[in-house]
This record gives structure tokens, sequence and C-alpha cells, in this order.
């Protein structure tokens, strides 16, 4: 299995745990789908 991180692909092994500490991610979408908003 493989993934990118940080604009790079690694590999994974076969079961990968993922965490996301609160506030760290951030989602991008089209302008025409989401009005912006502060962080």
């Amino acid at each position: 299995f493989s993934a990118v991180m940080d604009g790079e692909l690694v590999r994974l092994e076969r079961e990968t745990v993922v965490e996301i500490h609160p506030g760290a991610l951030n989602v991008l979408v089209p302008a025409r789908n989401a009005q912006a908003r502060a962080a």
C-alpha cells in the first residue's frame, strides 16, 4: 500500500493507524462549494 505524506509517496504497512490531532487537518475545497471563514 502507498500514500502521499508531505508531497512524497511513501509505503504503508498492510495495517496502518492514522491519527489526526485536533486543529491539524486543513481541508481545501473549490470556492463554489464552500464559503470562506476564519479558522
